[in-house]
């Protein structure tokens, strides 16, 4: 049985906002039928995905379902509710557990309350992606596909005080700050000479935040990379996903070393965007399933111990 969930109300003006939306949509849908982009009976693909969780403070988790907005809910499962219908991704925690930061699909970064009755704009311009809190609630670092008088595409640093924005490092994304916050781990690559080490899709690469010191932490196999990676609470471990390599499948959720010993594979069938619980002994994914011709995709939270031990259904949106 599906579980139930309570809905703040719809904020003044939303109404107006979904009409100018699904008028966008339908004309942009006639513009890429007349332009022969999409064939006659085409379809998009079938996703029902509850992805993207942060584990904050209050035992609290946050998580997008689809384009049906953001939720909340506890380890246990209980008192899953939505927090707001506005599609965001990418959530995660400001130290207080009052807030989290998320990015909208353009790329712009919010501040979001636990209530969903306040969302502040941080950041003006978009594609700035993978917001992530420091320990101390102060900055914010992000990853941009662009170069700009800034730098060059990359990991960035936005202060939230002074709303400078600091150039870290080039040719990496989704960047999470390690526990004293003067490191970050993200995906990517680095240089070495003329070459950029990091295989295909990048590998587990660990920077100061000043970018010197680059380190690869896990190197991915040719035709593979890696998602979502996260130190532990304590710092000693870093999770992360292992993308499916070419040829089709799942991808898995592995944990290694900080120190770049002992990769460990945690799931069998499908894991994506691990977190962390605040003290460290669990971590909460997704565990999904795409099926044949990848028309259909479909996954709820499970929780599972560190070590992989213990999983645990958490949410219940998909029957499968």
């Amino acid at each position: 049985m599906a579980q139930e969930f309570r809905k703040f109300p719809r904020k003044s003006g939303q109404d107006l906002r979904d009409w100018i939306l699904v008028l966008l949509i339908i004309l942009l849908g006639c513009s890429l039928y007349n332009n022969n982009h999409i064939k006659p009976g085409w379809e998009p693909p079938e996703i029902r995905l509850a992805a993207g969780a942060a584990w904050g403070p209050h035992d609290w988790i946050v998580f997008t379902y689809t384009d049906s907005g953001m939720f909340l809910v506890k380890s246990d499962g209980g008192d899953l509710h939505l927090v707001t219908e506005y599609c965001f991704e990418n959530p995660d925690w400001f130290p207080d557990g009052k807030w989290f930061v998320a990015n909208d699909l353009g790329g712009r970064i919010f501040k979001i309350s636990i209530d969903g009755d306040s969302i502040i704009q941080i950041t003006q311009q978009g594609r700035k992606f993978y917001p992530s809190v420091s320990p101390d609630g102060k900055k914010i670092a992000f990853s941009t596909p662009d170069s700009d008088s800034i730098g060059p595409r990359g990991l960035r640093i936005l202060d939230l005080e002074t709303m400078e924005e600091k150039f870290v490092f080039p040719y990496g994304f989704d960047p999470s700050w390690s526990p004293d916050g003067h490191k970050l781990v993200f995906c990517g690559w680095i240089q070495e000479g003329d070459q950029w080490i990091g295989g295909d899709l990048g590998s587990v690469v660990v920077v100061d935040t000043s970018g010197k010191n680059p380190q690869i932490i896990h190197l991915s196999e040719e035709g593979n990379g890696v998602e979502s990676p996260s130190f532990s609470p304590n710092g000693s471990k870093i999770v992360f996903r292992k993308p499916y390599a070419w040829g089709g499948g799942v991808g898995q959720i592995w944990i290694v070393n900080s120190s770049g010993n002992y990769s460990t594979k945690l799931t069998k069938r499908g894991g994506r965007w691990p977190a962390w619980s605040p003290d460290g002994s669990k971590i909460v994914y997704t565990r999904y399933s795409l099926n044949e011709p990848y028309q259909k995709a479909s996954g709820d939270l499970f929780i599972m111990n560190a070590d992989g031990s213990g999983k645990r259904r958490l949410t219940f949106f998909n029957q499968n």
